[in-house]
């Protein structure tokens, strides 16, 4: 469990929307581990607050998928599921693609320039080797996307299905960072979508989504007490869980 120190809650907006905000935080980023049980007295106590926010942040958390309730035995950090991140990124690659279909070639100047401020926030972030900069600025740069395409709702229906793979997100680049890829990759979508290059722009989102289909393996092989199944790198698990070749 974290300090209380890390915890605050302000009296601006809805105390458990805070918590949310903040546990999921500590999720992704690991500081609270898959599998890690949670006190909803503590918690309360951490956050100055009474256990009604905590229990109402809780069952928000549970729909999102972090957390577990498990009947006589206690609240827990959800392990990590490999089949779930799987449809996640298949969700994720037909959006996506799909928003990028509607901007291409139409993407103005001021969406442009915050997708290459990214970029360069990515760069700055992978030389201080700074794995949750660059984690926020990668969000940043496919949620300016999603945004460009006037569509309200996309945005968060992407984040809701990229908050699935944070986690290996986080793993990956905690053993084995592939920043310059990453960026490359980034920088080589935004080039064709502005250029209005159909082709190129689906071919680097697609090859950009499925990095996970690569990390996924290896990071369940490396931290296996994080996972609820380890798959051995190099082998056809997506292919045969997918029932088709992703």
């Amino acid at each position: 469990m974290l300090s209380p120190k890390d915890y605050s809650v302000s009296a601006d907006r809805p105390a458990a929307i805070q918590i949310v905000e903040q546990l999921r935080s500590a999720i992704v980023r690991l500081e609270l581990p898959p599998g890690q049980m949670l006190s909803e007295s503590d918690l309360a106590e951490s956050f100055g607050v009474s256990r009604t926010p905590v229990r109402e942040a809780l069952i928000k958390l549970a729909q999102q998928g972090f957390i577990e309730v498990r009947p006589q035995r206690g609240t827990f950090i959800t392990k990590i599921r490999p089949k779930e991140l799987l449809e996640a990124r298949f969700i994720r690659e037909a959006i996506e693609t799909a928003a990028i279909e509607r901007i291409l070639g139409r993407l103005d100047s001021a969406a442009t320039r915050a997708c290459e401020a990214t970029l360069k926030d990515q760069r700055a972030a992978a030389a201080a080797k700074d794995i949750y900069a660059f984690h926020l600025a990668d969000d940043a740069f496919h949620s300016t996307l999603a945004q460009a395409t006037g569509f309200e709702r996309l945005s968060g229906m992407i984040e809701s299905e990229k908050a699935l793979m944070d986690r290996v997100r986080i793993l990956s680049l905690k053993t084995m960072p592939p920043f310059k890829r990453l960026i490359s990759q980034h920088k080589a979508i935004l080039d064709a979508v502005v250029s209005g290059d159909r082709r190129a722009a689906l071919t680097h989102m697609r090859g950009h989504l499925r990095e996970l289909l690569t990390t996924l393996p290896q990071a369940s092989h490396d931290y296996p007490q994080f996972f609820t199944e380890t798959i051995e790198p190099g082998s056809d698990w997506a292919e045969t869980h997918s029932g088709a070749s992703l």
